[in-house]
């Protein structure tokens, strides 16, 4: 016996459907991110709250896994789908670049949350630090534990040993107390 046919949708909505009840191996409807609330004849382009906050976690999840480039990549993705990228999306991208030594874009990164108004915490912090120690630009290290500080932001032990670390790899072992001593 051949399963009966899916349910035809009408948009009048007076019509009714062609069966009276739908196969039970029938996937569901799923709502696009992109569709309005019902009764709106408008439609957007931004995807709805909730599933703003399920994408993030998404693409936060492939950030945390994916090489410097591609969870740049990923940002970029996030945005174009017209949902901004958050502190945990932004921080993971952060981690990824400090693991593989790419203090740069570390750092554009960081510039980038100010651009566009998320808030930096003390692991945004922490781990751009770790980036610039990890490739030796202790200076730019201990720049940002200083404007981590001037942010109010209370350095941890993680953010102190990263400092600690770049100055102490470049020779600069007087300099690797100062973060200490200025706490």
């Amino acid at each position: 016996i051949p399963p009966p046919p899916p349910p035809t949708l009408h948009s009048n909505a007076s019509t009714p459907p062609t069966t009276s009840a739908p196969s039970p191996l029938a996937l569901p409807l799923v709502p696009s991110p992109f569709d309005t609330p019902t009764g709106s004849s408008h439609r957007s382009k931004r995807p709805r709250r909730g599933l703003e906050r399920e994408l993030r976690y998404q693409y936060s999840a492939k950030i945390k896994r994916a090489p410097w480039r591609e969870a740049l990549r990923l940002l970029d993705e996030l945005r174009a789908a017209d949902v901004e990228p958050n502190q945990v999306n932004y921080n993971g991208a952060i981690h990824r670049c400090a693991v593989e030594g790419a203090w740069e874009p570390a750092l554009g990164v960081l510039e980038a949350m100010g651009r566009r108004e998320v808030e930096p915490n003390a692991i945004t912090f922490s781990t751009a630090i770790q980036a610039c120690e990890k490739a030796g630009q202790w200076e730019r290290a201990l720049a940002l534990l200083e404007e981590m500080q001037v942010r109010g932001l209370a350095p941890n032990v993680v953010t102190f040993s990263a400092a600690i670390s770049a100055c102490g790899k470049a020779g600069e072992g007087e300099r690797a107390v100062a973060p200490l001593t200025a706490a």
